[in-house]
C-alpha cells in the first residue's frame, strides 16, 4: 500500500493524473490533514480513510511506502522522477516509523529532504566552479577544495553544510 499526501499537487490536474498513471497498479490511499494526527500502523490497517481534497494544508506532497521491497520503491522513485513530479518526500514502513504520527513522518522527511537538497546546492556550484576564479583566487581555489572534501563525508553536519555553502555563495558577488 502506499500512502499519497498530495500537497500542492492536489492543485495540478496533470500532475495527478501523471501520478495515477505511474501508480495504477498500486493500492493508493489519498490523505489529508485530518490524518496528520494519525499512526502510520493505523493509516495502512484495514479501516477506510476519507479524503477531502479541501482539507490540505501542508504544501510537501509526501509518499509512504507499506509492504514494498526496496527495488519495487526505487522503481516507482524512478517513474516519478521521470514524470517530472516534485516528490522528494518519501518514507518506506519500518518497525521505527509504524507508531509515528503521519506529520512527525511527514516533518522528519522534509528535514532530510531539504538537507539533501543543500548537498546537491553544494555539489552543483562546485560542478559549475569558475576556473578562472579558481586560479585569480587563492581563497576561492580553498574553499572550493574544502567543500569538495566535505561532500565526501557521509556524516556532514547540517551546520557544516551551511557553513559551506555560506562560504562558496559569498565568492558569487566577487565578479
Amino acid at each position: 500500500m502506499i500512502l499519497f499526501y498530495p500537497g500542492s499537487l492536489q492543485a495540478d490536474p496533470e500532475a495527478m493524473k501523471r501520478f495515477e498513471a505511474i501508480t495504477r497498479k498500486e493500492e493508493v490511499r489519498c490523505l489529508c490533514d485530518e490524518d496528520l494526527d494519525r499512526s502510520l500502523k493505523e493509516l495502512t490497517g484495514g479501516k477506510p480513510i476519507e479524503y477531502d481534497p479541501r482539507k490540505l494544508l501542508q504544501t510537501m506532497p509526501f509518499l509512504y511506502f507499506s509492504g514494498y521491497e526496496i527495488a519495487e520503491v526505487s522503481r516507482l522513485q524512478n517513474e516519478i522522477e521521470k514524470a517530472g513530479l516534485p516528490i522528494a518526500a518519501m518514507a518506506i514502513a519500518t518497525a521505527n516509523n509504524q507508531e509515528m504520527l503521519l506529520k512527525d513522518l511527514m516533518e522528519e522527511v522534509g528535514r532530510e529532504a531539504a538537507y539533501f537538497a543543500r548537498r546537491e546546492e553544494l555539489a552543483s556550484l562546485l560542478e559549475h566552479i569558475d576556473p578562472v576564479k579558481l586560479q585569480a583566487n587563492p581563497d576561492y581555489f580553498k574553499c572550493a577544495m574544502l567543500a569538495a572534501s566535505l561532500l565526501k563525508e557521509e556524516e556532514l553536519s547540517e551546520k557544516m553544510l551551511d557553513t559551506a555553502l555560506t562560504i562558496m555563495h559569498s565568492f558569487e558577488s566577487d565578479q
